[in-house]
């Protein structure tokens, strides 16, 4: 059975596959925290049935993120019926599967799987379904109105902890990433472009002379020039995989998988065009309206270097950007050896 192939938006507000949805939630690695088993503990009590999971889905894929009373592998054929719970985006209730089989399973589907199953859609903050949460029984029974009623209620606590894990990456002004998770994506961007032996680009970018803006126009003009200049430059970010967040102040950074030198010279202008473009009016600065200088460095699998030393490198571009006039892009590669 294919699986809806509508995306979910990150919480950059960009079209993004699930599988980033999910790990942009930090829902993919196992060893992170979460709560999730105390729900499907707290469902198997609920529901009196032996087996309970919370699933996650995107197109290819399928995880059993948490489950109680099974330690492998579920008992055959759950797995589809949860990938059909986030396909139809509704709850799924079977007493006897051997009942609802033919109209509900493809041809050719047949035990052992469980009897008794029962699911509900769980969604992503911004309302997209990404799993279920289930209860199931290798024998028949009956779903009891307390038992849709508690776990209507268990999935609204799986919901709020994933509107609580959203929130706790994005910068609340302007809607991108924070700091805090761009240097934890950035740490597992690293040892994937190394492991991979695939370029990784960095970019530092900076409004330019935007304090006198501020002191002039006030804080709230400020901000809104903020929130319009991330709308901006998010726009620009047309892959997946890349990343946009605010590092702080009127400064931002991009994460750019499997970009090499010339691929960044190509972004690194549109996004610089991009800020131009706004014609947001500056009264204090050597340009008619706000802009952008922008710096940037490529790790490639020639280069010798850290994640630190690669910062470090697309910092000293921004800084030479500045220098040099402002409202353009430098790359790290093109300065000359300190």
């Amino acid at each position: 059975m294919t699986l809806d192939p509508t995306p979910i938006a990150s919480p950059n507000s960009m079209p993004v596959s699930r599988l980033q949805m999910l790990m942009d939630l930090s829902l993919t690695d196992p060893s992170n925290p979460h709560p999730f088993d105390l729900i499907t503990q707290l469902a198997v009590i609920l529901a009196a049935t032996p087996y309970a999971s919370f699933t996650l889905v995107d197109d290819q894929n399928l995880w059993h993120r948490a489950q109680a009373g099974f330690d492998g592998d579920p008992p055959a054929g759950s797995d589809l019926l949860c990938r059909i719970v986030a396909q139809r985006r509704q709850s799924v209730e079977i007493e006897d599967l051997l009942d609802e089989r033919p109209p509900l399973l493809p041809a050719g589907f047949s035990p052992p799987a469980p009897r008794f199953f029962y699911g509900l859609p769980v969604n992503a903050p911004d309302g997209r379904c990404i799993g279920a949460l289930s209860v199931f029984d290798t024998e028949p029974r009956r779903v009891w109105p307390h038992m849709r009623e508690g776990m209507k209620r268990l999935v609204q606590l799986a919901e709020r902890e994933l509107e609580l894990r959203a929130r706790s990456v994005v910068d609340p002004l302007t809607g991108l990433f924070n700091r805090r998770y761009l240097e934890q994506r950035l740490d597992e961007e690293w040892r994937r472009a190394a492991r991979l032996l695939a370029p990784v680009t960095l970019m530092m970018i900076d409004i330019d002379a935007f304090k006198p803006f501020n002191d002039t126009l006030g804080h709230p003009a400020g901000d809104q020039a903020l929130r319009r200049v991330a709308h901006a430059l998010r726009q620009q970010m047309k892959r997946p995989g890349d990343m946009l967040a605010r590092y702080g102040g009127e400064e931002f950074v991009a994460v750019l998988s499997h970009t090499d030198l010339a691929g960044a010279r190509v972004l690194a202008e549109r996004l610089r065009q991009s800020v131009a473009e706004l014609a947001i009016a500056h009264p204090r600065s050597s340009e008619p309206f706000l802009t952008a200088s922008i710096g940037h460095a490529t790790w490639s699998s020639g280069r010798d270097c850290s994640v630190e030393e690669l910062t470090a490198s697309a910092d000293r571009a921004l800084y030479v950007a500045k220098n040099r006039g402002r409202n353009r892009c430098v790359a790290f590669e093109d300065l000359d050896p300190v």
